[in-house]
């Protein structure tokens, strides 16, 4: 019992470690640390009937999260390939990045 909660520790010790070193590559690569979330706004007006959208920005939730920008730098580019940053999230298209586990 405590080897298995002492392995547990250790490992989310570590990923904890690793998101914090993918937050400062990511503040090397760009200057600046990733936003909270970020969504795309509609031309039309348009978008699922869930969404909020705010009146002044136009800015539609829900967005991507801070995760999502950060997982080229925890070595999970295949996931990050499926998301289309020009398309927003709701978009078929990236269903499978929504449904992708990590390690």
């Amino acid at each position: 019992q405590q080897a298995r909660e002492a392995a547990r520790r250790s490992q989310c010790k570590n990923n904890l470690k690793q998101i914090t070193l993918a937050l400062h590559n990511y503040h090397d690569a760009h200057s600046s640390f990733p936003a909270g979330y970020f969504s795309y706004g509609t031309n039309n007006g348009s978008g699922p009937v869930w969404a909020h959208i705010d009146a002044n920005t136009w800015d539609a939730a829900p967005g991507w999260g801070w995760g999502a920008v950060l997982l080229p730098y925890l070595e999970q580019t295949a996931i990050a390939d499926r998301i289309d940053s020009r398309l927003p999230i709701w978009h078929p298209q990236h269903a499978g990045a929504i449904a992708a586990k990590l390690p």
